[in-house]
């Protein structure tokens, strides 16, 4: 019976836990469900398998601890004690060793226990607990591999030379993990070293937080005979020493990745000298004394990436090789140069960027040197030079190319620079924003000198002494700008020489002349020389000379091809002004396009113009004179050929305005020009001024006056020599000098066309329109050619008389005769003399004297009838009439005004727009309290109470927020689910009662 009940009991418990299992497992299932539907305002649960992470534990092979009061563990532990316990320590106590991986691991916590594990050849790693000071130094033996891990290092000898803390021998391999060296201060005598490389291929590994410090070399690979020594630094730092890393003449590598710091040296972080300097991305060398790397004539730096920065000096000197692939230059400070100093070696930079350096006098970016020691040179190929500053007023605020001796014994060689792409951009100086090239040579056959600016001069590019070149086929020189002076683009100084054979020189701008070149002598040789292919455009100066300037005798500029377009000046020279001596010679290309307020194309002051080919062609001179050409102030124009047609201008001039110059003609074309004023194809103005044209052609020009040539100055007259080669064709005018609207129907008397002609020596082609069919008066005032010379002219009135004016044509000083003097009759009135005023107030004219201007007098009347009406206002005149102050007209106040209807419902709660212009109101619970409906008969709104909800527009009805949340849908299941449990439950009762029942009988 017992046995019956106990297993009734244990029926009882395992089916009561079974159905309590089911429930419980049923109620997590449901409540991981539940709380998933619940998360959907709050937590996506995610399915996708990318979204589960796996996390695996894996076992570790643990040695258990024994059990306390176990005789069998005591018994071991007893007999792995030291059997010399109590005595003085013997080997094993001191290095206390563990195998791993086949090779010996050490724990050290002081110097005994140091020393005997780095002199154990067995002993791969040594753990070093705390610090220790070294007494004399340790040598890793050749071709033994040691790793070192944590603790503190420091030489606790005297600073001598030769001293050291360890020293490897050939082909032994040393990694320090997480240790810091740490020396005396150093003094400076380069012979207080902290590692030391004295065999030939060994390996020093730097890495895990390793820090040296304190030493004259932190690393030195110098010893003599020594090669092949390779030093990687990765996450560690060398800071705080004279030099960081040192190699003057072995073939030694160094390494810098990631994590690679070469910080806070007296002098330069890194000295190469026949080695090889590696460094990558997240290696710094920064804020040291003396420059951050030096490279020696036979040491090489591949820079793939990494910063060095804020040094004091260059950031980088090299005398060997540079490669930069990648990487930042940036930040550092130096008294000649900033980012990079090129003394004799080469410099290739294919990537990266050298930028925010300063230098306190040339070279903010890079300085080429002249330099004794072989070919200094900088090869361009990509990455950018920017945003580098040349404080001192040697310039170069990107670049500096030097080629000027330092003194009579310097017989080095001169700087080169080869741009072939890459940009040189944001850059300052004072002269030379981007580039300044003083003796040194530029090649630029590639790549953009964009957006610098210079304090004087040049603002791109400055050129400068005897043997400064720059030649560019290629690239662009743009939007650069000059702060005070001259040479937006390009500013090329006394002896040097800018040759242009292709690229582009455009956007750039000058506060004062040349906006995009400048060219100037000072008596000395500039020459700046341009063929096919190139192109200055767009440029712009505030003063003269848009696309270029020239001054000075000794500049030449020579165009034999390219283009000078679109470029403009606030006064003169559009394209090209030429001062002071210089000369512009254009054997081809184009001057177009060019805009200024006086002479648009080219200006030629007080210089030389020859003009052998090309166009010069649509360039407009907006207010003044010289559409196409103005020559000013002494010059001479020589025009063999060429055209220039298409040009306008506002005033005098539209191809072309001579003024106390000279220009002659010998062949070419005037062709397609318009004056607004005189002279389409040429004006010539002043004594001075003289046109000989011995051929060409001066066709289809037009102006007001002289359609081909205008020619004025009545006090100073010009002089003109037209042969019986030259043609004129096609020109129109329409107007002659004199035939102003007031004088039309004048009498003219004096010089008879043949008279003119030879005085002149106007001559014209057999193919001239004006030989055949002369349209005004005379060979002088025709379209073709309205010329005065020397004529002035005195215009008699009749004033009352009868007649019309009479014009006497005469030349400067000339006196009238009695008989030259016209004579007419007014009835019932006698002459009484000329006056220079109609009414007689003016100066009485006399007869006897000389007549050296233009002069207009009127007849003089005197009557014996005293009774001449006084003149007055005539009839018809109006009292003005003010207007109101406003200047419309007065409304009465009030007068048509009615208020205006508001355009929605004057409401306090919420409205809904619906159908039909119906508005309904809301209250704050948006509950429906009526409809607004507008009357448009009485123009008011008309409000309707208790609207059904039903009534209202259901696409315009407010939407409920009342969303189904998942906290809703939780409480729901748990009522179910307990409501499951509590069935289950009576269920799991009402079986073990019947089993009990049966049990029962």
């Amino acid at each position: 019976m017992s046995k019956r009940r106990g297993k009734s009991k244990r029926v009882k418990s395992r089916l009561l836990a079974i159905c309590i299992s089911l429930v419980l497992a049923l109620s997590g299932i449901i409540s991981v469900n539940a709380l998933a539907t619940y998360s959907n305002d709050v937590y996506i649960a995610s399915e996708s398998a990318a979204d589960v992470t796996e996390i695996t534990v894996a076992e570790e092979n643990v040695s258990e601890e024994p059990e306390a009061n176990d005789p069998v563990a005591e018994e071991t532990v007893a007999e792995e004690k030291d059997e010399n316990d109590g005595d003085e320590l013997d080997d094993e106590d001191v290095m206390p060793v563990s195998y791993i991986g086949g090779g010996l691991e050490s724990e050290a916590t002081n110097l005994e226990e140091f020393t005997r594990a780095f002199t154990t050849s067995g002993v791969d790693v040594i753990h070093l607990n705390g610090s220790i000071s070294l007494s004399r130094p340790l040598i890793l033996d050749a071709g033994r591999e040691l790793t070192i891990r944590g603790g503190t290092i420091i030489h606790g000898n005297p600073v001598t030379a030769g001293s050291r803390l360890f020293e490897l021998n050939s082909n032994s391999i040393l990694t320090l993990d997480g240790v810091t060296i740490q020396g005396n201060m150093p003094s400076g005598n380069g012979n207080f070293h902290g590692i030391r490389m004295a065999g030939n291929s060994a390996t020093l590994n730097l890495e895990g937080g390793t820090k040296i410090t304190g030493f004259d070399r932190a690393v030195d690979t110098n010893a003599a005979g020594t090669t092949g020594n390779i030093v990687n630094v990765r996450n560690a730092e060398i800071y705080g020493n004279w030099t960081g890393l040192f190699n003057a003449s072995n073939n030694s590598t160094f390494n810098l990745y990631d994590g690679a710091v070469i910080s806070g040296h007296s002098a330069r972080g890194v000295s190469v000298g026949s080695g090889t300097l590696n460094m990558f991305d997240g290696a710094v060398i920064k804020n040291n004394g003396s420059g951050g790397v030096s490279v020696s004539s036979s040491g090489t730096f591949n820079m793939e990436g990494g910063l060095i920065t804020n040094n004091s000096g260059e950031g980088v000197s090299v005398i060997g090789n540079f490669i930069m692939n990648g990487g930042t230059i940036s930040g550092n400070n130096g008294a000649s140069a900033g980012g990079v100093a090129v003394n004799g070696g080469t410099f290739t930079m294919k990537g990266g960027e050298i930028g925010g350096n300063t230098s306190g006098q040339r070279g903010g970016g890079v300085f080429v040197h002249r330099s004794i020691n072989g070919q200094s040179r900088f090869i361009m190929d990509g990455g950018t030079i920017n945003g580098n500053t040349a404080d001192g007023s040697g310039g170069g605020g990107g670049v500096y190319v030097n080629g000027i001796p330092s003194n009579a014994f310097d017989h080095g060689v001169i700087g080169i620079f080869e741009m072939n792409g890459g940009i040189i951009s944001g850059n300052n100086g004072e002269l030379g924003g981007g580039v300044a090239v003083n003796g040194g040579t530029f090649t630029m056959s590639g790549g953009e000198i964009d957006g610098n600016a210079s304090a004087r001069n040049g603002g791109g590019v400055f050129v400068s002494a005897s043997t400064g070149t720059f030649t560019m086929d290629g690239g662009i020189i743009s939007n650069n700008h000059t702060n005070s002076n001259s040479g937006g683009g390009v500013a090329v100084w006394p002896g040097s020489t800018f040759t242009m054979e292709g690229g582009e020189i455009s956007g750039n701008t000058a506060a004062y002349n040349g906006g995009g070149v400048f060219v100037s002598s000072n008596s000395n040789t500039t020459q700046f020389t341009m063929y096919d292919g190139a192109v200055i455009s767009g440029n712009h100066a505030n003063n003269v000379g848009g696309g270029v300037n020239l001054t000075d005798s000794g500049t030449t500029f020579i165009m034999h091809g390219g283009e000078i377009s679109d470029n403009t000046s606030v006064h003169n020279g559009g394209g090209i002004s030429a001062f002071s001596g210089s000369t512009f010679t254009m054997e081809g290309g184009e001057v177009s396009r060019n805009r200024a307020n006086g002479s648009g194309g080219v200006l030629i002051s007080g210089s030389t113009f020859i003009m052998e080919d090309g166009k010069i062609n649509d360039n407009t001179a907006i207010t003044n004179s010289g559409g196409g050409v103005a020559v000013w102030s002494g010059s001479t124009f020589t025009m063999n050929g060429g055209e220039i047609s298409g040009n306008t201008t506002a005033l005098n001039g539209g191809g072309v305005t001579v003024h106390n110059s000279a220009f002659i003609m010998e062949d070419g074309k005037i062709s397609g020009n318009t004056s607004s004023s005189n002279g389409g194809g040429m004006n010539i103005i002043g004594a001075n001024a003289a046109f000989t044209m011995n051929g060409g052609e001066i066709i289809n020009n037009k102006a007001v006056s002289g359609g081909g040539i205008h020619a004025e100055d009545f006090a100073n007259p010009s002089t003109i020599t037209i042969s019986s080669s030259a043609v004129f064709a096609g020109n129109t005018a329409s107007s002659a000098f004199w035939l102003e609207d007031s004088y039309v129907g004048h009498t003219y008397r004096g010089l008879t066309a043949a008279e003119i002609e030879a005085l002149y020596n106007i001559a014209w082609s057999s193919l001239s329109d004006s030989r055949s069919a002369i349209p005004f008066s005379h060979l002088a005032n025709n379209y073709d050619l309205n010329f005065v010379g020397s004529h002035i002219r005195a215009v008699f009135h009749p004033n009352g008389g009868d007649g019309d004016p009479v014009v006497i044509l005469l030349v400067p000083g000339d006196i009238l005769d009695e008989n030259d003097i016209p004579e007419f009759i007014n009835a019932n009135y006698n002459f009484v003399n000329w006056n220079a005023a109609s009414d007689g107030s003016g100066a009485e004219f006399n007869t006897a004297n000389p007549i050296i201007r233009n002069l207009d007098v009127f007849a003089q009347w005197d009557s014996s009838d005293d009774s001449a009406p006084e003149p007055g206002p005539g009839p018809g005149a109006e009292t003005p009439i003010t207007p109101s102050p406003d200047g419309g007209t007065p409304i009465t106040p009030g007068a048509g005004e009615e208020s205006a209807v508001e355009s929605t419902p004057p409401a306090t709660g919420e409205l809904v727009p619906a159908d039909n212009g119906t508005f309904i109101e809301l209250d704050e619970d948006g509950v429906p309290l009526g409809a607004w409906t507008f009357d448009e008969d009485e123009e008011v709104w008309l409000f309707e109470e208790a609207v059904p909800l039903a009534a209202m527009p259901q696409a315009n009805m407010p939407q409920a927020n009342m969303p189904q949340t998942g906290l809703a849908n939780l409480a729901a299941l748990f009522a179910s689910l307990i409501g499951l449990s509590f069935v289950i439950t009576i269920g799991a009762f009402v079986m073990i009662k019947r089993e009990k029942m049966k049990n029962s009988r």
